[in-house]
């Protein structure tokens, strides 16, 4: 049971070498577009961010991040198996060049079936993210922001995690494992710039054979139907039938409809979860596989939102989820390798506890700042014991424990005055 877990948890070791993981390559990238991004719109006067908004979707992020260390695995092992087995074109280096075009396409166009289901080719079936409420629960959390910047690149569904890699198996008898991990990486970061606002229209010959950001507008948008499901190329959407062009005249509305908006929190948890329980809930009152397995929708999902000013708790969630949360991601990433099992397990469930609560407390709920009480209880009595001294040194540690002290104040100070149940918010 020992070797399973360790080999699930540190893959890459069992295999004896390291994949490529352009991800993690371009994280900088992603924070530096971002900021020339909101410096690029604040110049221009376009309100294109906002805070809550924003530390949702980094949250959402940065769940997927801790959730990695559980599920890194399932894309690793089931490809190695089948590629084991079944190898029509060779571990060949002359076939390099082979395998790196159909590793492009491949990938590129089982994103495109697993979003997709091959426009509905694939009804009742378990995956397609848009054409099922199992798959809509597994990534709905990607299109529930009200805002469109590159920021909502990284809110994705952590649920996408446990299945998608299926659809990626049919590469594996024509390309080696590297060959899948360097494209189904590439594809993600690739992605990235086509979230945004402030990118018009391109080149009509680019428009038309590459996923843009006019294009993916159009997807995000929910006044605009289920459409350009392609991630690199558009071309899979010509080929399909489900292109639209965006329409200058039908300006584009993020977010969910009115019958489907998350219930008026900012909890990661309940970002992640709140249509796989709507889905159940209406699979346990009548017709199961319908409700599951298809676009069907029950009454009672909805909470009107108001919007309000922004406030102390805002900024606590910020200064916790970017100078804790993310640090220790950070660091997470780079210790992984080195970390044995039980700890790296431990540091990132912990992750995930932080990211959740730390954000969550911007509901202003007495939940959310009773839960992050907690957190902060246990990180100040767990400090000591992990040997908080020996990697902070002695100053740090005494800062470390000063920051925890006052935060723990400001929550007490807030939950004195909270309200029973969380406000209702919009943003």
């Amino acid at each position: 049971m020992g070797a399973l877990l360790r080999a699930w948890l540190h893959p890459e070791a069992h295999l004896g070498y390291e994949l490529p993981d352009p991800i993690k390559a371009s994280s900088a990238y992603f924070v530096l577009f971002m900021l020339l991004e909101l410096a690029v719109s604040t110049y221009q006067g376009k309100k294109v961010y906002n805070l809550r908004q924003s530390l949702s979707n980094l949250s959402a992020g940065f769940f997927l991040v801790f959730l990695d260390v559980f599920t890194k695995a399932l894309f690793i092992f089931p490809y190695s198996w089948l590629r084991s087995r079944v190898a029509i074109i060779p571990d060949d280096l002359e076939l390099g060049w082979l395998h790196q075009v159909l590793g492009f396409l491949i990938v590129d166009h089982s994103y495109y079936w697993w979003e997709s289901g091959i426009a509905g080719a694939c009804p009742g079936s378990l995956g397609p993210a848009h054409m099922s409420n199992l798959g809509w629960a597994a990534h709905v959390t990607h299109h529930s922001s009200n805002d469109y910047n590159l920021s909502t690149a990284l809110r994705q569904g952590v649920g996408e995690s446990m299945y998608s890699w299926a659809y990626y198996l049919v590469l594996a008898p024509f390309a080696p494992l590297k060959v899948f991990a360097l494209h189904k990486g590439a594809n993600v970061v690739i992605q990235f710039w086509v979230h945004t606002e402030m990118i018009p229209k391109l080149w009509a010959p680019l428009e038309y054979v590459f996923n843009t950001p006019s294009h993916h507008r159009v997807h995000h948008a929910r006044n605009y139907g289920r459409r350009n499901f392609g991630g690199v190329l558009i071309v899979w959407d010509r080929l399909y039938g489900t292109f639209e062009d965006e329409d200058a005249a039908r300006p584009c509305v993020y977010g969910l409809d009115s019958r489907r908006v998350p219930l008026g929190t900012y909890s990661p948890l309940w970002a992640q979860a709140h249509h796989l329980a709507a889905t159940l809930r209406l699979a346990a009152a009548s017709a199961p596989l319908s409700a599951l397995l298809t676009r069907r929708y029950g009454p009672g999902m909805v909470v009107p939102a108001v919007r309000r000013a922004l406030g102390a708790l805002d900024f606590y969630a910020a200064l916790h989820l970017l100078g804790a949360v993310l640090p220790g991601a950070l660091a997470l990433g780079e210790a992984r390798a080195s970390l044995g099992e039980p700890r790296l397990a431990a540091a990132a469930l912990a992750g995930i506890a932080s990211l959740i609560t730390a954000v969550w407390v911007m509901d202003g709920s007495r939940a959310a700042l009773r839960w992050e009480l907690a957190r902060l209880a246990v990180l100040a009595a767990l400090g000591p014991r992990l040997g908080a001294a020996e990697w902070l040194g002695v100053g740090g540690a005494r800062a470390a424990l000063a920051a925890l002290a006052a935060s723990g104040l400001v929550v007490l100070a807030h939950l004195a005055r909270a309200p029973a149940s969380p406000r209702s918010k919009a943003d």
